[in-house]
């Protein structure tokens, strides 16, 4: 498997995202959870949709209530913007195209004509032995978005747009909980506007 390589932009300093990594919240997770898990709700949510509504679903859905966490390929990280810029990388993620694969029928989708190329990055060719998933983009934005969480392990350095400059993330030290409960109260203020 080839290493993979993308890009979140995002406001949470370094400290906060070594020790959380990037995880579903709020509405996203509860609408996971209430589904009985990522499986079962991309097929209640992808259920009847072709590549183009996906393709829409994933750039025009950006929302804290859509249980998602978005990445990209480039360090435009799809048109998210944010005080960090973070890359992410993963040893073991298969890319299983979903033009005729068995895991379109899976999720219950549908195929029409001329749409655009999408994918699953997985880390078990069996999408229900997952526990990475993620649906990808291979048109403009190339746009990669995780239902799954993202794990500090994978996230390799960050680069601080206001130093102009990278930094790996093995030179960050995790933030205390002191920190963590800040943040939660600063996100849950970003949630209400």
């Amino acid at each position: 498997m080839p290493r993979i390589i993308i890009f979140r932009g995002d406001t949470r300093d370094p400290g906060i995202i070594k020790r959380d990594g990037f995880a579903l919240h709020g509405e996203g997770a509860a609408a996971v959870q209430g589904a009985g898990g990522v499986l079962p709700y991309l097929q209640r949510t992808l259920k009847g949709k072709n590549g183009y509504d996906i393709q829409r679903w994933v750039i025009e859905g950006r929302n804290w209530g859509r249980p998602t966490i978005s990445t990209a390929f480039d360090q435009g990280c799809g048109g998210y913007d944010g005080d960090y810029i973070y890359q992410i990388e993963f040893a073991n993620l298969y890319e299983v195209p979903l033009r005729g694969s068995s895991i379109r029928n899976t999720l219950g989708m549908t195929e029409t004509r001329g749409e655009p190329a999408l994918f699953m990055l997985m880390d078990n060719m069996m999408l229900a032995a997952s526990r990475t998933i993620a649906i990808g983009l291979n048109v403009g934005t190339k746009e990669v978005a995780f239902f799954t969480k993202i794990p500090p392990a994978n996230i390799t350095r960050y680069f601080h747009k206001s130093k102009g400059s990278w930094t790996l993330m093995s030179q960050v030290q995790a933030a205390s909980a002191v920190n963590w409960k800040m943040n939660r109260a600063r996100m849950a203020m970003f949630e209400r506007k």
